[in-house]
């Protein structure tokens, strides 16, 4: 009965559900607490700001660097069943994937180290991910090319990872992923995966696609030899990553 309203009428509860859904006529049928509420099922994957829409940076030396969504599509739900009943027993939940690739860095990078997996470590393999170096003639994945012709980019001299279906689980969340690297100049310090401070400014000052773009007369070989030197004798190295956009 209504608070406040002993006389109802008792049909009451049974007219405000005629015209309505099924559900309702068997809430009333069976008590109101006997129906357990449905779960919620997402229609597509929730992209944060923060992994999305970011310069590609420039990784030199060895070093690690989060992950930016540079594609996506092919979302899926699964329902997950509870018992036998019709239609394979009740939906309690609902889990995702979504093909995805990531950029890490311009290319090309030597090798991906680790990955980490919302802060654990983790295998490329572990997640479905295969790791493209970022060389100016790399292709676009299969996957891609075959299922959505139309959005088949090769993004030459970027280095990515790409899955084409990433496990978000439960969650219609991406995961926050980071990736340990070998990068640009890697090696340039003898015995060591760092790069050499003369190399990295001489790197940056000449390269035309992520650098100033000056030719190299505009430096000084023998300083910059002498510095080299220098840098190998007193192990002075480093592998910075340069990731955000300034003017020149």
């Amino acid at each position: 009965p209504v608070r406040g309203a002993r006389n109802a009428d008792p049909t009451a509860p049974v007219l405000r559900c005629v015209g309505q859904t099924e559900d309702c006529i068997m809430s009333f049928l069976m008590g109101s607490g006997s129906k357990s509420q449905q779960p919620v099922r997402y229609t597509g994957v929730s992209v944060q700001t923060s992994s999305q829409g970011l310069p590609i940076p420039v990784l030199y030396g060895r070093n690690r660097t989060s992950g930016n969504l540079i594609w996506y599509n092919d979302f899926k739900s699964y329902a997950q069943h509870q018992g036998a009943g019709k239609g394979g027993g009740e939906i309690t939940s609902y889990t995702y994937s979504v093909a995805m690739i990531m950029a890490i860095g311009e290319g090309p990078l030597v090798n991906i180290l680790g990955v980490y997996y919302n802060q654990s470590e983790v295998s490329l393999a572990s997640l479905n991910l295969a790791f493209y170096s970022g060389a100016g003639s790399q292709t676009p994945p299969a996957f891609i090319t075959s299922t959505y012709p139309g959005e088949a980019e090769s993004y030459a001299w970027t280095a990515y990872v790409f899955s084409s279906r990433l496990d978000l689980g439960g969650s219609a969340n991406l995961p926050s992923l980071a990736f340990e690297y070998e990068g640009l100049l890697s090696g340039t310090m003898p015995g060591l995966p760092d790069a050499n401070f003369a190399d990295i400014i001489y790197d940056f000052v000449t390269n035309g696609r992520y650098g100033l773009r000056l030719d190299a007369s505009v430096l000084d070989a023998a300083s910059l030899l002498q510095y080299k030197k220098y840098c190998q004798a007193y192990k002075l190295w480093g592998s910075p990553a340069i990731s955000s956009q300034e003017q020149a």
